[in-house]
């Protein structure tokens, strides 16, 4: 199950209940067999949403991934979103400071998604 705050949107894979006025919960259709499944599931719900509305689902999908171990997956996500709104970046940042996240970032295969370099 995922929340999301404002109108209820159609999204594929997906059974809307809107739960008032301004709040709708989305059930799977399908159910989900993997004990990483919350990551990947919170990661393909929010890519059907621009990246500024679905970022926060993004980043929680990646967070869980990166967590549980699945470094490939969430740190690439993480680059992917930041590579399409790099304007993100200082917000990202400020989320996971602090967080037992933060120092996982150091470990993904492509570098620190939170640390871009910047010579080019």
């Amino acid at each position: 199950m995922i929340g999301t705050i404002g109108p209820t949107v159609g999204v594929e894979g997906w059974s809307a209940q809107p739960t008032s006025a301004t709040m709708t919960l989305y059930f799977p259709t399908a159910p989900r067999k993997d004990s990483n499944r919350l990551g990947y599931d919170l990661i393909e719900f929010g890519r059907r949403f621009d990246p500024d509305r679905g970022a926060v689902l993004r980043l929680a999908g990646s967070a869980v991934l990166i967590e549980t171990g699945d470094l490939n997956i969430g740190c690439a996500e993480v680059g992917e979103l930041l590579t399409s709104a790099v304007e993100m970046l200082p917000r990202v940042v400020a989320a996971f400071t602090g967080s037992t996240v933060e120092a996982r970032f150091d470990l993904c295969p492509g570098g620190n998604p939170l640390k871009p370099d910047v010579s080019d």
